[in-house]
């Protein structure tokens, strides 16, 4: 776990304004590049864990980097098929939720 979030420690959030996952079969390029983005979610998985078993301040700072940038690019369509791959953002939320200050908690919470 730990190797796996140091890892994930040098990616670079690449957010995504919308999910295109249903509907879609595996080879479209509309999902394709849904799921590209969406290996955000398994950093952010991954910091979220790390932090938790290790302490570790760069995971928890790597994570809320995650987190701000997705709630900053994705705009929410309502679709749960789609949104159900962003779970993680809300465990994430409550797991760093005491480090963000309260213009951040605002913009995330929106």
């Amino acid at each position: 776990m730990q190797r796996l979030a140091n890892k994930a420690i040098s990616r670079v959030p690449n957010p995504v304004e919308t999910i295109a996952f249903e509907g879609y079969v595996s080879n479209h390029p509309q999902r394709i590049r849904s799921v590209d983005h969406l290996q955000d979610m398994l950093a952010l998985r991954t910091l979220t864990w790390a932090y938790i078993i290790t302490g570790g301040q760069q995971y928890a700072t790597k994570g809320r980097t995650f987190l701000r940038a997705w709630a900053r690019t994705y705009i929410p369509t309502g679709n749960d098929v789609n949104e159900n791959k962003l779970n993680i953002c809300f465990y994430t939320f409550h797991v760093f939720g005491y480090s963000f200050t309260t213009s951040e908690r605002v913009e995330i919470a929106r």
